[in-house]
This record gives structure tokens, C-alpha cells and sequence, in this order.
């Protein structure tokens, strides 16, 4: 189940963002708003294979503000993605993966691991593989 929405750093106006009083991270997200706009544009051309429109739960059914299974709604098909698209996706990839030494993995329900008795906890390892 991914959230409707992925709120970041990324969607804070420049002014918030300010607000922060720390130079290097307001940098950095200034950095990732060009890096993932250049993203964008050179992807582009390859999203344009048609999408899924998903409907909220009805309420009292589920859980509030996720989206249920994607159904095709024929009349988006071939549809543009918009960069508000984009950037939910990346959201949702970031929000749940990890990195260890520059290398990046997508673990489903590895953000569930720390739940659990008090006192205990996780870790992450990535083995070699042959």
C-alpha cells in the first residue's frame, strides 16, 4: 500500500526552507530540486506508456489516505506522467530504501523491521552475491 502523498523537504517553498537555518541542508535540497528536474526531463519520453488512476477507500474501509489497487481508466491511457507524478514515485522509492557503501536496495516491509518488544532492534546487510 503507498501513501497518496510523499510530503519531503523537496515540496517546502524557498521561504519555509529558510526557516531551517542551516545553510548545507538548504543547499542540498536546492541541489536535489535541480538534480531530480534534470531527471525528470531526460526520462520523460519513456513515461509516456499510459497510467493508472487509483480511487481512494471508501471511508471506514482500509486505511485513511492510501490509495487502494490501481484500476486502468481507458480514458488515461497514454496520458502524460507530470512531474508531480515523478516526483510521488521517487518519494515513495526513497521513503523506502536503503543505501550501504553507495549501493542502493528497495526492501518491502524492511521499514517495518523496528517494530517490535522494546530493547530490540534491526540491522541491514548487504551480502555478496556470486
Amino acid at each position: 500500500v503507498l501513501p497518496e502523498k510523499v510530503p519531503t523537504l523537496m515540496e517546502f517553498p524557498d521561504d519555509l526552507l529558510a526557516e531551517l537555518q542551516w545553510p548545507p541542508l538548504v543547499e542540498r535540497i536546492k541541489q536535489e530540486r535541480e538534480w531530480m528536474a534534470a531527471a525528470f526531463s531526460t526520462l520523460r519520453p519513456f513515461l509516456q506508456t499510459g497510467s493508472q488512476k487509483t480511487k481512494k477507500k471508501e471511508k471506514g474501509k482500509g486505511q485513511k489516505g492510501f490509495a487502494s489497487k490501481p484500476e486502468i481508466d481507458a480514458s488515461a491511457v497514454h496520458a502524460e506522467v507530470t512531474f508531480e507524478d515523478f516526483r510521488w514515485a521517487l518519494g515513495c522509492v526513497r521513503s523506502r530504501s536503503f543505501t550501504d557503501a553507495g549501493r542502493w536496495a528497495m526492501c518491502p516491509c524492511a521499514d517495518l523491521f523496528n517494530h517490535g518488544r522494546a530493547g530490540q532492534g534491526s540491522s541491514l546487510t548487504f551480502l555478496p552475491t556470486g
